[in-house]
Parts: structure tokens; sequence; C-alpha cells
């Protein structure tokens, strides 16, 4: 399942030294690890999923690591995975509602033109993309980043820690999760020089978002900035099929100057 894991390895060496070596290896990661007892050992992550780290182990929000045997083994709830879906589609529901609605006002009331209603499904596509597939691809990388954890506590190697950065003096946020070899979302703004954020969904000085963009210039399917490009473009500047801007050119075009069908 999307949000729950296990492994297990070979391990042929002393269990308590094991769950030792383990215990200060996720301590390391921040997370918060009781003391051994038996031959288990139980943990909590404590940190935010929105921290700015790309860092798939916050999306773990407890787990146990066992060793039985020749075998160790490691079992893990991805309940930060499951809140952070939850947030993303409440996120992007509460933008897409209200524009879907002006969109559909301006094609039947203003445009005239009720036949051209589908362009507000734009507003709507990153929510089935976002329920069914971040659980999948960020539950596959959150359990290749797990995996690596527990060769390093068996010995087999050192583990990834797929760290991101912080920008001084700015804000970065990067998910893990990518897509067609973009994030799915990415946030850069920085008061010293322009943030450049290019992701799925994309929020920055300047954005380039496959599905959502917004900033200072922003390129999207759904874009909204001082000059925007997109299907969808609302802006100071707006560029695109349906535009809404004090400059619009677009099929259908709103604005203080529109040009357009």
């Amino acid at each position: 399942m999307a949000y729950e894991y296990e492994g297990s390895v070979d391990y042929h060496g002393d269990g308590t030294k094991a769950l030792e070596y383990a215990r200060e290896l996720l301590s390391a990661r921040g997370f918060t690890v009781l003391p051994p007892a038996a031959n288990q050992l139980w943990f909590t992550n404590s940190i935010s999923y929105l921290n700015t780290k790309k860092q798939p182990l916050l999306m773990v929000s407890k787990g146990c690591i066992t060793v039985t045997g020749s075998s160790l083994t490691m079992q893990a709830e991805l309940g930060n995975l499951r809140s952070l879906v939850r947030f993303l589609v409440l996120l992007l529901g509460v933008m897409a509602i209200p524009e879907t609605v002006i969109v559909a006002v301006i094609m039947v009331m203003v445009a005239k033109q009720p036949e051209m209603v589908w362009v507000c499904l734009l507003s709507v596509l990153p929510l089935p993309l976002i329920l069914f597939g971040v659980p999948k691809f960020q539950g596959f990388i959150t359990a290749r980043a797990l995996d690596a954890v527990l060769n390093e506590v068996a010995g087999a190697g050192p583990t990834n820690q797929y760290l991101g950065h912080r920008g001084y003096g700015g804000y970065e946020y990067v998910s893990a999760t990518r897509l067609f070899g973009l994030p799915l979302v990415h946030i850069a703004m920085s008061p010293q020089s322009r943030g450049v954020a290019k992701g799925i969904i994309a929020i920055g000085d300047v954005a380039f978002g496959l599905v959502f963009a917004m900033g200072g210039f922003a390129v999207g399917g759904i874009s909204a900035g001082g000059l925007s490009v997109g299907l969808i473009a609302v802006g100071g500047g707006a560029f695109g099929c349906v535009t809404i801007g004090g400059l619009a050119v677009g099929l259908l075009a709103f604005g203080g100057l529109a040009i357009g069908l």
C-alpha cells in the first residue's frame, strides 16, 4: 500500500549493536527514537512534512525495526504522506473552485460561448493527479530511502539523504515527488535575486509550471502573475487561450486592452 512500508535484509551480526546503530542513525535524521526493547526499536517523526528539505524520510510518521534470527526488518507508516496529499488537495481545491466559477461565468455570460465551458476543467486537473499520483510516486521514493537506511544498519551501504537546499535570505521548497522529471511542487522566492521555480506546480519570482504557475513572470497551463502565459492566463499582461489582464491577448481576451477572436 502507498501509505505503508515493509522491508527486510539478511543480517548475521550482533542484533543489539544493530539496533543501537539504528537509534543513532535515525536520531541524526531528526526522528524521536525510543530505547531498544528486546529485539525492537520504535521511532516517530516530529518534523513537519512541509519542511524545506527535499527529504522523503519526512513522509514517515512512525515505524519499528526488528531483529529476528538472521534478518533485519523495518515496518513504517507513511502518515505524513497521507497528510501532505490531503493538504495539497485542499489547497488546490480552494484555488480551483473560484477559478472554475469565474471562467464559467465569463464563457457563458460575457463571451456568449457556452461550448467553451470545457476549458473550466483545466482548473481541476491537478486534483486527480495529486490524489492518485502523489501516493504512488512519493511512496516509491520514500520506500527507496527507507531501504537505504535499512541497508546501512545492516552494514550493506550508506544511506542516501536526498537533501535539498534552502537559499540564503529567501525561501525554497522542493517536493521529493517528481513527475516527468519535474518536482510536483517547487516554491522559490529570493529577495536578492530572482527565484526560479520549475515544477508541476510552481510558485516563485519566475515560475514555470506544467499545470499551475504563479509569480512575477509565470508560464504554465494555468498561470497567474505580473506577466503570465498559459492556457488560462491572469495578470497585468496575459497571453494564452483564455486571458484576463490589463493587456490580454488570446482566443478569448478580457481586460483594459483586450485582443482576441
